[in-house]
């Protein structure tokens, strides 16, 4: 964890055409995201989405353990976007940069099963 105890979440946004949704979404929670698992420092991953009409929009949201962990993730200049090149070529367009937070509060529902 980072200097205050917390971990840091790394967030992106990311669109496609409609027609080109399915295809992204399964890539990225299929491949891209379970690939990361064994990174050293990669806490976890979420990936939300929401329709439009014209476009698809997904949030990513990676967390880790520090800065470091996302530098061994995404190089020295980390604060620029690392997208695989599959995964990019179905985006319409994309965040140039994440941005990155401390987490300071964090629970779960009792829905999610860990309340």
């Amino acid at each position: 964890m980072n200097e205050q105890g917390s971990s840091i979440g790394r967030v992106w946004h990311g669109w496609t055409r409609p027609e080109d949704a399915a295809t992204y979404d399964a890539l990225v929670t299929d491949e891209v995201l379970p690939g990361m698992a064994n990174l050293d420092g990669f806490l976890g991953a979420q990936m939300m989405r929401r329709d439009g009409p014209d476009e698809v929009e997904f949030l990513v949201i990676t967390e880790w353990e520090s800065i470091d962990a996302i530098k061994g993730f995404a190089g020295e200049d980390y604060e620029k976007t690392s997208i695989p090149y599959d995964a990019e070529q179905l985006l319409s367009r994309f965040d140039a940069g994440p941005e990155h937070y401390v987490r300071r509060y964090h629970a779960h529902g009792a829905a999610d099963g860990e309340a």
